[in-house]
């Protein structure tokens, strides 16, 4: 009868051993996909910022200031961390890869529009061609209605925001772009009026248009 009792908790023993051991590899496989995707995530991050250049040398001066501040302030204070842009101190003018002008506003999400990091995955697929009509609802600064102009596509560009539509054209006229059309509108099922509201800051405060 001892000898079946010791056997047992020899058993149990080892089941929990085992389960502790089954726990850690997950832990440290957790750990590790998580290092793994933080690195591809930074690394992706780094490409991106490295496609825009500072059109002047005060342009790029300002851009690397904010690029400084913005990495020292995730490493530092990470929660309260909002977008690159909120520590570009001026307004500058960027080129990108594809040879574009690019107007960014201090203090504002226009750097992080440009650089693609809220759809990082859009300009892998977004491939149009010279003679195809695009129609950008939402254009915002326009990142991808002047690529796809760029290209020769006919592009219908429509930003609701009285004050991202101002840059949008600001964005055309730079570039010297004839095959895109902007519309300070908003689109929906019915004709209407309606009142957008936008943040005024990064702190998301929030003034309001009537559209």
């Amino acid at each position: 009868m001892k000898r079946y009792q010791n056997n047992k908790k020899v058993d149990q023993n080892f089941k929990c051993q085992n389960n502790i051991q089954v726990v850690r590899i997950k832990a440290y496989f957790q750990a590790y996909i998580g290092i793994f995707v933080f690195l591809k995530d930074l690394m992706d991050g780094f490409r991106a910022y490295r496609e825009i250049r500072g059109y002047t040398f005060k342009d790029s001066f300002f851009l690397y200031l904010c690029y400084f501040e913005s990495a020292l302030n995730f490493l530092l204070r990470r929660k309260n961390f909002t977008t690159v842009g909120a520590y570009l101190r001026r307004d500058i003018l960027l080129r990108n890869r594809d040879g574009l002008l690019l107007y960014a506003r201090a203090f504002s999400e226009d750097l992080g529009h440009y650089v693609g990091i809220a759809k990082p995955s859009t300009k892998k697929w977004f491939k149009p061609k010279a003679g195809d009509t695009v129609i950008d609802i939402g254009s915002s600064v326009g990142k991808f209605a002047l690529f796809a102009a760029k290209l020769g596509a006919r592009v219908f560009a429509f930003e609701a925001n009285p004050e991202t539509y101002a840059i949008l054209m600001r964005n055309i006229e730079y570039n010297r772009l004839s095959n895109i059309v902007a519309f300070n509108i908003a689109l929906g099922e019915t004709k209407c009026k309606a009142k957008l509201f936008v943040p005024v800051t990064l702190l998301n405060n929030r003034s309001r248009y009537d559209l």
